[in-house]
């Protein structure tokens, strides 16, 4: 399974592993490979993971070699996603309560980073954008898209539908570009997330 644990200033390890166990507010609990998907408050506590891991040499200092050759790195609170069955986009979760008193609901946003797109007008994948954003999550980001070569193509809002491939009025050719999301969440906390996607022409 892959992880990746995040914090306000950087991402703190991203890579396979084996399985994970998480202080959740009712007790310790563990994920492994194809467990089912699971939003959830953790506590203070300890993020036990095993597999075979590395550690960026800047991040050593922040983690511990724990037994069964487990990775541990404490935390003071967090939340975990485990979305590998959540199609990315904003979702609905509805809470009944256990006496069968009412159905609560509240909306989550599940992040995704489409890896291709397809301007050719056929009303699929016919602009660039990341899911999960819009004008009530991460309203105030800021995300930036670049060529190959490093230079500034455009800026999308969260509120707009995306990029359809043009640069000054210009269509751009079908190869691969790459982005820079400055994601501010409601407490105003940033999160820079970088990666690049294909234009493809069919």
């Amino acid at each position: 399974m892959y992880l990746e644990i995040i914090s306000p200033e950087f991402t703190l390890f991203s890579g396979e592993v084996t399985s994970v166990a998480v202080p959740g507010v009712d007790g310790e609990f563990e994920m492994l490979n194809n467990h089912a998907s699971i939003v959830s408050t953790l506590k203070k506590g300890t993020i036990k993971i095993y597999g075979d891991v590395t550690i960026e040499e800047n991040l050593k200092d922040k983690f511990q070699n724990g037994p069964e050759k487990g990775t541990f790195l404490s935390i003071n609170s967090g939340t975990v996603e485990l979305k590998e069955n959540i199609d990315a986009g904003i979702h609905t979760i509805y809470i009944r309560d256990k006496n069968q008193c009412g159905v609560a609901q509240i909306d989550v946003s599940v992040l995704g980073f489409p890896k291709f797109f397809t301007p050719n007008n056929d009303g699929y994948n016919d602009t660039w954008a990341i899911l999960g954003v819009n004008e009530t999550f991460y309203s105030n980001s800021k995300i930036y898209i670049f060529d190959r070569y490093g230079k500034f193509i455009t800026s999308i809002k969260p509120n707009e539908v995306g990029w359809y491939c043009l640069f000054n009025g210009h269509q751009l050719p079908a190869t691969d570009y790459w982005f820079t999301a400055e994601l501010v969440d409601n407490s105003g906390i940033i999160r820079i997330r970088k990666g690049h996607f294909s234009l493809i022409r069919s």
